[in-house]
């Protein structure tokens, strides 16, 4: 079968991508490796930035719409944050995932579950992409297949992608643990050395997790420790997942004439929360201008990679800076930077698109003699049915 476009992943990069080419006319083919609809390891928070490049309503899988935030050190101290006008949505991933992808079909793409893609070749102008199910061709092949991505390994073989895992389970919860978190994202610093534990509301459970911008081993026993920490959260069938969190492309190559990687696996998670799904978006966008132009070419130029390193480069650096300093020491990081409302404002900022790490990290710098010497936010009690 042979397309224009044939995108490797059906992922928010690889679906969002399909439907913005199909929308401009080319013949796409999404092939996904697994049975859709299916699950997939997420936290599931959807921030505002990521929220305004969509083009759709996406009420029809929204969760719970956040109005708040609750800052925690270990469920002993908590910081409520509902000032802000940044908050985002959590959705369920699979849901969300599926509802990307009828976006694209309903434009035009192919879509095409249960097709691994094995490997492929490159003949005289095609792309020949071999898979579980059929072989496809195409003159463009767009690697959205995550951090394990295939397409990326068999182009770039000896490139690496930095990455750590992370832990995340979802718990249903009864009535009363329910009015506790819903509205609310958690955010704990208390529960593990250099990262975080985080509990987001669905409708009737939450999805909690554990991450680190740093390798971690017993990922699972910080998981317990958040569990018993919290009230509601004990589930004696819990389902745990893992993820692997792609933060650094080493190399910084997202192109290879005409194949394209994009989302997770071009390697474009920043490191501060371990969010991505606002760059896998933004990347599928960028590809999408870049393969338009270049579709009646020979060969590609390279201005898609060039692209991708003017975007994302300065925000994935600032991103690790700032968790290297805020993760050092998170109980000094605790009192210095989450009780001070004037940091935790623009970090709500940054994750709302409305300043950029780079903006955060230079502003938390020059006015750092005045937010270092003000008044902490007082801290409330842990929470408790």
């Amino acid at each position: 079968m042979t397309y224009d476009v044939i995108i490797a992943g059906g992922g928010p990069s690889g679906s969002y991508l399909g439907y913005i080419l199909s929308k401009a006319g080319l013949k796409i083919a999404i092939l996904e490796k697994e049975k859709f609809p299916r699950d997939k390891p997420c936290g599931g928070g959807i921030s505002p930035k990521a929220l305004k490049l969509l083009p759709f309503d996406l009420s029809p899988v929204v969760e719970q719409k956040i109005s708040k935030g609750i800052l925690s050190f270990g469920n002993e101290k908590i910081i409520v944050r509902d000032k802000y006008e940044y908050f985002g949505i959590v959705i369920n991933r699979s849901d969300f995932d599926s509802f990307l992808m009828d976006q694209a079909i309903r434009a035009g793409s192919d879509f095409y579950d249960n097709h691994h893609v094995s490997g492929m070749e490159n003949g005289k102008d095609r792309i020949i992409i071999k898979t579980s199910g059929n072989d496809f061709q195409s003159k463009v092949l767009v690697g959205a297949d995550g951090a394990n991505s295939t397409i990326r390994r068999t182009i770039f073989p000896e490139h690496k992608i930095f990455s750590v895992p992370s832990l995340m389970a979802k718990i249903p919860l009864s009535h009363a643990a329910m009015d506790i978190y819903n509205g609310a994202i958690l955010f704990d610093f208390g529960i593990i050395d250099h990262g975080y534990g985080w509990i987001f509301p669905l409708k009737n459970e939450v999805n909690i997790g554990i991450y680190s911008p740093y390798p971690k081993k017993k990922l699972s026993t910080y998981l317990e420790k958040l569990i018993d920490l919290y009230p509601g959260l004990k589930n004696e069938n819990l389902k745990v997942e893992a993820a692997r969190i792609p933060l650094e492309n080493l190399r910084k190559n997202y192109q290879k004439n005409k194949v394209f990687l994009v989302g997770d696996a071009a390697g474009l998670c920043e490191s501060f929360f371990g969010e991505g799904i606002y760059n896998s978006l933004k990347s599928a966008e960028i590809a999408s201008k870049h393969i338009q132009r270049n579709f009646n070419k020979t060969v590609f130029d390279n201005s898609y990679s060039r692209e991708i390193r003017n975007t994302f480069s300065s925000e994935l650096y600032f991103s690790r800076v700032l968790a290297k300093i805020f993760y050092y020491n998170l109980k000094k990081s605790y009192h210095f930077i989450v009780r001070n409302d004037y940091i935790s404002d623009l970090f709500a900022r940054t994750l709302a698109g409305k300043l950029s790490y780079k903006g955060l990290f230079y502003k938390a710098v020059f006015t750092a003699p005045y937010w270092l010497s003000s008044r902490r936010t007082p801290v409330e009690s842990g929470l408790v049915i």
